[in-house]
């Protein structure tokens, strides 16, 4: 069960041979915990936004943590806009990683 391909690389990196064998898929956060309560597998989430754990799932907290990126989006035929500018400015002055792009 996985909600991005993540786990799936974490495991082929792992001491267990062979592909993970995936029986559920789902993108939504709540549906894997549940499908995790159920016994039906274990799986990676972000702790914002999460909840409570339902009774009986343990977390553990992964080291190093993995990273997640970020994109900012707007309308293409906003790109002249100053707030739209400034705003993408400030986005990569303060932890934009090398891969950032400039408005397009």
């Amino acid at each position: 069960m996985h909600g991005t391909s993540a786990p799936i690389g974490a495991a082929r990196r792992g001491p267990v041979t062979g592909e993970p064998h995936i029986v559920h898929h789902a993108d939504e956060n709540p549906t894997l915990v549940a499908l995790t309560a159920a016994g039906l597998g274990i799986c990676l989430v972000p702790r914002l936004g999460r909840g409570p754990l339902p009774a009986g799932v343990a977390e553990v907290a992964l080291e190093p943590a993995p990273v997640r990126v970020l994109y900012a989006l707007w309308r293409a035929d906003a790109t002249g806009r100053p707030s739209i500018t400034e705003t993408v400015r400030m986005l990569q002055a303060h932890g934009a990683g090398p891969d950032s792009h400039a408005p397009r």
